[in-house]
């Protein structure tokens, strides 16, 4: 039973990773989307067992490139991609970090946790705007 339900969550999660991928590499014109993120999650799943660098930066990026490469993607729209995944991961493994942080965290009142998940969820809100702002609204100004 526990065994079953375990492998319904890697599974889940392998096909929230395979469609963000595919997402990106549509947003970034890469043909073939899907392809491409049935692709790139495994190359990233095998290039990143072993850390190389601390936190592994450059490595998924690469991997991206060199596996969109091999497709025929142009090097450009490869590492726009790569960037992009890298960017996407990193930003949602910090807020699922947070949102668990303060899930577990010990509260002194109700009205402290309320508190804080409020200035918690504001923060968040003024930081995902800040970064529409600077990557969508800069172009339409």
């Amino acid at each position: 039973m526990g065994g079953a339900r375990i492998v319904a969550w890697v599974a889940a999660a392998t096909a929230a990773r395979i469609g963000g991928a595919a997402a990106i590499a549509a947003a970034l014109g890469v043909s073939h989307p899907l392809l491409a993120a049935v692709i790139i999650v495994p190359a990233l799943d095998l290039a990143t067992a072993i850390p190389l660098t601390p936190g592994n930066i450059g490595i998924a990026t690469g991997t991206v490139a060199v596996a969109l490469q091999s497709k025929g993607v142009d090097l450009t729209k490869a590492l726009t991609t790569g960037i992009a995944l890298q960017a996407i991961e990193t930003a949602v493994s910090i807020v699922v970090g947070a949102g668990g942080a303060l899930f577990l965290a010990r509260f002194g009142s109700a009205q402290t946790r309320r508190r804080t998940l409020t200035a918690a969820g504001a923060a968040t809100a003024l930081v995902l705007a800040g970064a529409f702002s600077a990557t969508v609204l800069v172009d339409a100004v």
